[in-house]
């Protein structure tokens, strides 16, 4: 997961599935074991992804 650069967490960070070894399902899957919320913002939306993280 890339390091921190603010305090404030106002920071933009884009995941896609371009990058082999850092898919989206990967990033949500880890966000989910440390955070209470996450806001998504997505252009094109498929219900059966976030099924994936249904357990989390």
């Amino acid at each position: 997961m890339p390091k921190r650069t603010s305090v404030t967490g106002s920071e933009l960070f884009i995941v896609d599935n371009s990058e082999e070894n850092w898919k989206v399902l990967r990033y949500l899957h880890d966000w989910c074991q440390i955070s209470k919320a996450i806001d998504i913002a997505t252009a094109y939306f498929e219900i059966g992804s976030l099924l994936a993280l249904d357990s989390e």
